[in-house]
């Protein structure tokens, strides 16, 4: 017996009474009867969780703003490592319940599915987008709605070792509706040697019309296919030679942005316009050529965290699933005014710079050379915050712990406090805007060097990816430049030289009492990525307008993208090479914000 047959024996198998195939036999119906090993047998069982998304993986919920709700199989979550006092070591799935509030999957997913030998042949790469909407496009993505069809772009996985066992992954290039169906369809996928592949027997049968005894799970979904495939023949995908087809469903506006609409609400209702406490640490005067007053200090901001809101803490939910305050926690900030604000009078005060670091930075980035002469040429107050789960050292060894143990728990401290992250950023610039841009502390020979008019943001990378939320959630930011953001992380991470030790370490951490055809590499990061929403919304900037956040603004932001040099074929983020971090590198930003 495998060790994934085992461990499904932990959990039960409960039965209901359905419809017959035919056999005189019942049909269980509930996804632990049907799926006991957590594998979809419309594609090769030793593949389980393929595809994804699916809804496969959901069950009917008319109390969702969706009508569905995630449902993973007990087997879908990666094994957890644990300790007992005698030393010795055991593995047990954690719960799936973790997922469970969501009602579908990120509208920034990749769609990933295995075909064992399937080719790029025919397949739309990321040098040919148009290339997915041809008639005979082997892989189609399509509204299941309007019956359009998606752009898109799909990659075999290069990361694994056996390339005619990887993971063929669908990047849609724009992003997906909220709370809306889709349908994947492929056909036409062939092998190294041109052969077409065959789909699976259950696939088989439900394109077919066929029974299968042997596999309950055709006659369960019998009606549901027929639906597919008619939607599909509408917009001209035939039946006949369909290796694989499956539907999914997007979460709801409402789901992913609840929390963080009720935390930015409650906080801003709070100030009711005023400035939030803050607190002066230090000051520094005549810091360099460029900088005429360096400012550090703290910020008071409602806190919806357990404990101090430190690396691995969690967000405080009440019943009804919501953020419940915890108080007020004093959140660090750093004010740099640039020898460019100091004048002879007021004339002379500048306008406000957010800065938004990158992966695991801090808000000490701007104390580079590169941003403070930045800011002193182009007339910029720089303020600087730290974004909370994705910070410092101590944040990048939490997110590490995810690789080391598996511990799906763990990361739920990356997206909670990255929302509390969103808050303190909020209250960050409303403190310079209304306090301290009239304190004594920021005047220099009796005139003011903050200019509280239309407040700019900069962000870069992660910056420039949490950015685009800011920007959306902000009621104060009026123009941003969002730099290499490499949204989503879905599809940044793979293609991250930082990310390859995450990775590894994933790897080293799987125990090798785990099926090989079930790889413990990336698997658990990308769908704690995707699934554990309300979380930071990936590729938000493609969709500011349409935010539902209840946030008062004077006007909708102008957003900017900034990307030094990009390769098509590989689609990786690259520096523009001999460009020194200096004064030369940075002037056509001043343009975009």
């Amino acid at each position: 017996m495998s060790t994934r047959r085992s461990l499904a024996c932990l959990f039960p198998i409960v039965l209901l009474t359905a419809c017959s195939d035919g056999g005189g036999g019942v049909t269980p119906t509930t996804i632990e009867a049907l799926y006991p090993e957590g594998c979809d047998p419309i594609v090769d069982v030793s593949f389980c969780g393929y595809p994804f998304p699916t809804d496969t993986w959901t069950d009917a919920d008319a109390s969702s703003p969706t009508g569905r709700r995630v449902h993973f199989h007990a087997t879908h979550m990666r094994p957890k490592r644990h300790r007992e006092e005698n030393g010795s070591f055991y593995e047990f799935f954690q719960n799936p319940a973790l997922f469970a509030q969501a009602d579908g999957f990120s509208a920034g997913n990749q769609i990933l599915f295995m075909i064992p030998g399937a080719t790029m042949t025919g397949v739309a790469p990321v040098t040919d987008l148009a290339r997915s909407l041809e008639a005979d496009s082997p892989i189609v993505v399509l509204d299941a709605e309007t019956g359009a069809r998606v752009p898109h772009w799909a990659e075999i996985d290069p990361r694994a070792e056996d390339q005619t066992r990887a993971v063929m992954m669908v990047q849609p290039s724009m992003r997906l509706a909220s709370a809306h169906r889709y349908i994947v369809a492929v056909r036409g996928l062939v092998d190294a040697d041109g052969r077409v592949l065959e789909p699976t027997a259950a696939f088989r049968a439900l394109r077919d019309g066929r029974s299968l005894k042997s596999e309950p799970s055709v006659a369960a979904r019998r009606a549901k296919y027929e639906g597919i495939f008619d939607a599909l023949e509408a917009a001209g995908v035939a039946r006949e030679g369909l290796q694989l087809a499956w539907d999914f469903t997007t979460a709801s506006d409402a789901y992913v942005t609840a929390r963080l609409g009720r935390m930015l609400q409650s906080g801003l209702d709070e100030l009711n316009d005023a400035a939030p406490a803050y607190t002066i640490t230090s000051m520094q005067d005549d810091v360099d050529a460029d900088i005429a007053r360096r400012i550090e200090g703290t910020v008071s901001v409602p806190m919806y965290l357990t404990d101090d809101g430190g690396p691995g803490d969690t967000m405080v939910l009440d019943a009804d699933g919501m953020p419940a305050r915890q108080g007020t926690v004093q959140v660090p900030f750093l004010l740099q005014i640039p020898r460019s604000a100091v004048g002879t009078s007021g004339s002379a005060a500048k306008t406000v710079l957010q800065h938004g670091h990158g992966l695991f930075g801090s808000r000490t980035e701007a104390d580079s050379g590169a941003f403070r002469s930045f800011v002193d040429d182009h007339g910029y107050v720089l303020v600087s915050m730290d974004w909370w789960g994705l910070s410092g050292a101590a944040d990048l060894l939490a997110v590490g712990a995810v690789g080391t143990s598996g511990d799906l728990e763990v990361f739920k401290s990356v997206p909670d406090r990255g929302q509390q992250a969103m808050l303190n950023f909020v209250y960050g610039m409303r403190a310079v805007l209304r306090g301290l841009a009239t304190d004594p502390a920021t005047a220099i020979n009796g005139y003011p060097t903050i200019d509280p008019m239309h407040p700019r943001y900069l962000g870069v990378s992660l910056g420039g990816i949490y950015g685009s939320v800011l920007t959306t959630v902000s009621p104060d930011i009026e123009r941003a430049v969002l730099m290499v953001p490499g949204q989503s992380f879905s599809l940044l991470l793979p293609r991250n030289a930082g990310s390859s030790n995450m990775t590894r370490s994933c790897r080293t951490a799987a125990s090798p009492s785990i099926s090989p055809a079930r790889p413990a590499s990336s698997r658990t990061i990308r769908r704690a990525s995707r699934s554990r929403a309300p979380t930071i919304s990936t590729r938000a900037s493609s969709s500011l307008a349409a935010c539902p956040m209840p946030i008062r603004r004077r006007k909708p932001p102008t957003i900017s993208i900034s990307v030094f040099a990009t390769s098509a074929a590989s689609c990786r983020f690259r520096p523009r090479s001999g460009t020194p971090a200096s004064r030369t590198a940075w002037p056509r930003l001043s343009t975009a914000i």
